[in-house]
């Protein structure tokens, strides 16, 4: 026989279960999110689809949440990717007197860190980010460039 749902159970002990479930997923979080990851990795398509409604009827209330956590996500972006905190990534941007370490010029900039090290260089922005990469961080081939550049100033 199985246990019936009770309302008035669940309202009169509402604090000790949920600090059984609290304790139960602290407990036994790792498993919970292989688990969930398993399942989803089968089919992530309804999953997929589920988020892509709720957004569709919350769009308002989506935006206000994340709008509200925006340092939230990007400092755990900034972990993530590059292994540094959004307070360095600011502390980065003071000392380079929110300037590009290249063109010096004040525009957004993204974090430009060492593909194959992982390490972090500077702050670029997204034209100097860009020639770097088709550089493909070529010390020889940039040197190649400026010599180029300072053979041929101004033909056109």
């Amino acid at each position: 026989m199985s246990k019936k749902y009770n309302p008035s159970y669940y309202q009169k002990n509402k604090e000790k279960m949920c600090q059984k479930s609290i304790d139960y997923y602290a407990k036994n979080k790792g498993e919970i999110s292989k688990r969930r990851k398993e399942k989803y990795n089968v089919n992530p398509e309804p999953r997929k689809e589920q988020r892509r409604k709720w957004y569709s009827e919350n769009r308002e209330r989506a935006l206000l949440y994340y709008a509200e956590r925006k340092d939230h996500y990007r400092n755990n972006r900034l972990k993530r990717e590059y292994g540094i905190t959004l307070e360095q990534y600011k502390q980065m941007i003071m000392n380079q007197n929110e300037c590009c370490a290249i063109c010096k010029n004040k525009r957004p900039l993204r974090v430009d860190h060492h593909h194959s090290r992982k390490n972090v260089r500077g702050l670029l922005c997204d034209k100097c980010n860009m020639a770097l990469g088709l550089l493909d961080e070529n010390m020889t081939v940039a040197e190649n460039l400026l010599s180029y550049l300072k053979q041929n100033p101004q033909i056109i």
